[in-house]
């Protein structure tokens, strides 16, 4: 956990793999406050950017423990299963701009400020022998404004997480 409360904008990068779970999800958490307190020790607040092992990215936004679907894809192409992932992540508020290997998939817009600024990574064990491996994860200050022009065809609210829809685990 990289307690960063000095600083709104971030970029943060994570390069993940698990190697045996296909359904569970590998997990970059941002404007994130931790909580131990929770039967399953998920963050109490922040967002969480998924990928799975099964192709499927999803992004939640946890507010007072309660879970909101943001955005999914079902078969995101950069996703590469079993093997290094690299997820990034450039907030400069109001955005949050979101990298899978490189490929840039768009961003989500926030409607109100976040509550806490740490960052970490997370996953939903599955199994004892269901390890996460990290290899790296580097955070920084971005250069660029938050005036720069955005696509509004690459808003992830386009295709939002599907009804009924599990939190990430």
């Amino acid at each position: 956990v990289y307690p960063i409360q000095n600083f709104s904008n971030i970029v943060y990068t994570v390069r993940m793999k698990r190697k045996l779970n296909v359904g569970n999800t590998n997990s970059l958490v941002v404007w994130g406050k931790p909580s131990a307190t929770t039967g399953s020790h998920m963050w109490h607040d922040g967002y969480y950017v998924n990928y799975r092992n099964n192709k499927e990215v999803t992004i939640w936004k946890v507010v007072g423990g309660s879970w909101t679907g943001v955005f999914q894809i079902v078969d995101c192409a950069a996703v590469v299963p079993f093997g290094w992932n690299e997820i990034r992540v450039v907030g400069i508020y109001p955005y949050l701009d979101l990298w899978l290997n490189g490929v840039y998939l768009g961003y989500i817009m926030l409607t109100e400020l976040p509550v806490s600024y740490y960052l970490g990574f997370d996953m939903y064990a599955g199994a004892a022998d269901q390890k996460l491996l990290v290899d790296w994860a580097k955070v920084s200050i971005p250069s660029m404004s938050p005036f720069a022009v955005r696509d509004p065809a690459m808003e992830l609210t386009m295709q939002p997480v599907a009804e009924g829809a599990e939190p990430p685990q």
